[in-house]
C-alpha cells in the first residue's frame, strides 16, 4: 500500500536524487499507465560489475498486454546495461507478468528465499550458535 500523500512526496524525492534508483512511468496523453523501478546494486565480485533488480511493476488494466509493459522493462535493461550490470532480475510472485519477461528474454533460473520484515520488531531468527 502507498504511504500517505506527505510521506510520499519526502519519498519521492528522496527516490529520485537516489542515483542508484531509477524510477520509470509510461504515460499514454495525460495518463500514468504504468511504472517500475530499478535499483542498481554496487558489487565486489563479477569484477566489480554492479547487478540491479527491477521492483514495484505496475500497468493498469487498460494497458496490460499491451506496449505499456514491454516500454517499461526495455527501457530498464537498457538502463541496467548502460550503468554496466552483469544482471538484472525480477521477482516471481506475479505470474501475469512471467509471458512478458519470457518474450523480452529474462529465463526462470532460480528459487530463493526472502525474509519479511514488519514495522514493529525484527523476526524471531535463530543463529544456530
Amino acid at each position: 500500500m502507498p504511504a500517505d500523500a506527505e510521506d510520499s512526496r519526502q519519498l519521492l524525492s528522496d527516490i529520485i536524487a537516489d542515483r542508484s534508483r531509477h524510477l520509470c512511468v509510461v504515460a499514454y496523453g495525460a495518463d500514468v499507465v504504468g511504472a517500475a523501478e530499478l535499483v542498481v546494486v554496487p558489487n565486489l565480485t563479477h569484477h566489480a560489475r554492479p547487478w540491479a533488480v527491477v521492483e514495484n511493476v505496475i500497468v493498469t488494466k487498460s494497458a496490460r498486454g499491451n506496449w505499456a509493459g514491454t516500454a517499461l522493462i526495455e527501457h530498464l535493461v537498457n538502463v541496467a546495461c548502460a550503468r554496466g550490470c552483469y544482471k538484472l532480475h525480477s521477482g516471481k510472485q506475479r505470474a501475469d507478468a512471467h509471458r512478458l519477461y519470457r518474450r523480452l528474454g529474462f529465463v526462470p533460473v532460480a528459487e530463493g528465499f526472502k525474509l519479511y520484515f514488519d514495522n514493529t520488531a525484527p523476526p524471531n531468527v535463530s543463529t544456530g550458535y
